[in-house]
């Protein structure tokens, strides 16, 4: 480490890690007050598809306290397209449209150089809407499969049977997840759309690119809507008494016609298996984002 610290205003017109182009970089540091550090007063990332903007430090390490040297940042920003962003990282025609904001924060042992994912501790939360998971089938595809609902389409009988056929839309996507040392935990996945709403939790290994996740598949019934989504057909013009009796009924129509999955294997074969017996009280909770 230099005796003095250097001002940073850093600009990187074109950034990329690991083969994958990130976009523009913005940096403007200022040494600590006792030089054993910077402070990032800004932080932005700019591309197509991804608008980030944050701040953050990192304090050196010295004699006294070598333990405390730590980079620190914290950040919010726009999804432009969820789209856009998966292609980017390699994950191609698994969405379509979407967009939305994000926020976190990440810490890890070392300089800013010395990122490792194994050191990594975070925490992530996106809120997105208006996209579509796209039919897949093979690798990692399979896991998507079930968020896209393409498993629950093949099990229960819609009125309108190409209501998945070009996967599942959703109105809103809302997440929110930890990283511990090369482990993700997933507190809280709440996707819904217009036929169905889908909670995941558990935990991926990030090192070991596996996973032991769990799944909830449930059935949208809605008093406009022209049909249950067991086939029961019914008239889109109810009365008050039919309108109380259905709300009455729904959510345990809902729990009967529930879907719950677990996914486990690796990220290239991940093992999904429906759960033949309904969840007991006992068991624990899906818990959609607050």
């Amino acid at each position: 480490i230099p005796e003095r610290l250097p001002y940073v205003d850093l600009d990187i017109e074109a950034l990329s890690w690991n083969d994958i182009a990130l976009g523009k970089l913005t940096i403007d540091a200022h040494p600590l007050p006792n030089q054993d550090g910077w402070r990032f007063a800004e932080l932005r990332l700019q591309n197509p598809h991804l608008e980030l903007h944050g701040e953050g430090s990192w304090q050196a390490p010295v004699a006294a306290r070598t333990d405390a040297a730590a980079t620190s940042l914290q950040w919010q920003g726009k999804v432009l397209s969820v789209a856009g962003m998966l292609d980017s990282l390699g994950l191609e025609e698994v969405v379509a449209g979407g967009h939305g904001e994000t926020q976190g924060s990440a810490r890890w042992p070392g300089a800013p150089w010395h990122f490792a994912l194994r050191n990594l501790v975070a925490e992530l939360s996106v809120d997105l809407t208006d996209g579509r998971f796209l039919p897949v089938s093979d690798g990692a595809g399979r896991l998507l499969s079930v968020l896209s609902l393409q498993t629950l389409a093949r099990t229960v009988t819609f009125q309108n049977e190409d209501l998945f056929a070009s996967g599942f839309a959703w109105d809103s996507l809302r997440a929110a997840a930890v990283v511990d040392h090369g482990r993700l935990q997933v507190r809280g996945f709440d996707m819904r759309g217009s036929s169905a709403a889908a909670l995941l939790s558990g935990e991926v290994n990030l090192i070991n690119e596996t996973q032991d996740l769990t799944a909830l598949i449930l059935p949208r019934i809605d008093a406009s809507g022209a049909a249950l989504l067991a086939g029961v057909a019914i008239n889109p013009i109810v009365g008050v008494g039919a309108f109380l009796t259905q709300w009455l009924l729904r959510e345990p129509l809902a729990r009967a016609l529930s879907l719950e999955y677990t996914i486990g294997g690796t990220w290239d074969e991940p093992v999904v298996a429906r759960r033949r017996e309904p969840a007991t009280a006992d068991a624990p909770r899906i818990e959609p984002v607050p």
